[in-house]
């Protein structure tokens, strides 16, 4: 049984003709869809159960300030690098690591500052604290191993699935953990956090490539500009549609 559950997997491994690897990587992609999705969606409703209206409100409020930032800062560097000519991109991912870092940072400081005008501005104090935890995923997002990648440049969209998966998991686990401890909205504040920490992690342990925070100005200036540069554009997404997807990509 083992052996046959080992060969049935092994035949939907990406690999072979170009077309067969297109059709197998398809089908991971729609795995991951087909599992995240409800997974997240289970999460809300269970959450339904043991939050109030005003709980979600107030996570409402941080994901929106989320949202904005990461849209209006979007490098979209990985975009670059998939469609880089070159299979071997090692020599960008440092340059890479410190850019995606730097934006988590800033992106961090930037809405803990801002969390008390927020709550301010939308009459909930209890928002400030959610805001500035909220926070941390971008600075947790940008430390994340650049080599993840390669995932999707060599088509192995097996490992996308272990990696995607596996965040969300950890998120419905958390989140329906901690209400059934304490029915606040911090459950879903700590379920997407842990997500973020969950896929961080599990990028250093399912790739051997360790970044080291070194930046190269070439290798910077060949990342086409229309990547390379903040694209400011304004595509907020509502709250409830920006919690049944990932926090960014």
């Amino acid at each position: 049984m083992k052996d046959s559950l080992r060969a049935f997997l092994a035949r939907l491994i990406p690999k072979g003709s170009i077309a067969e690897q297109t059709i197998k990587s398809g089908l991971w992609m729609t795995a991951i869809k087909i599992t995240n999705r409800p997974l997240q969606i289970l999460m809300l409703i269970v959450l339904a159960r043991f939050l109030t209206p005003r709980d979600f409100g107030l996570v409402g409020i941080a994901l929106l300030a989320l949202v904005a930032t990461q849209r209006f800062t979007k490098i979209g560097l990985n975009a670059a690098l998939i469609h880089e000519k070159s299979d071997n991109i090692d020599s960008y991912l440092n340059t890479t690591w410190c850019l995606e870092a730097g934006r988590g940072i800033l992106l961090f400081i930037a809405m803990f500052a801002a969390a008390p005008y927020l709550a301010r501005f939308f009459g909930e104090p209890q928002a400030e604290p959610l805001v500035q935890v909220i926070a941390l995923i971008p600075l947790i997002y940008g430390v994340r191993n650049p080599a993840i990648v390669y995932f999707k440049k060599d088509l192995s969209f097996h490992k996308e699935f272990v990696y995607q998966t596996s965040g969300g998991v950890v998120q419905f686990a958390v989140g329906v953990g901690y209400a059934l401890y304490s029915p606040t909205a911090w459950a879903l504040v700590f379920a997407y956090l842990s997500a973020e920490v969950a896929r961080t992690t599990l990028s250093y342990v399912m790739l051997g490539y360790r970044p080291w925070p070194s930046f190269d100005l070439q290798k910077a200036g060949r990342v086409p500009r229309s990547s390379r540069t903040f694209l400011w554009h304004c595509r907020l997404s509502p709250p409830l549609r920006y919690s049944f997807g990932r926090l960014d990509v």
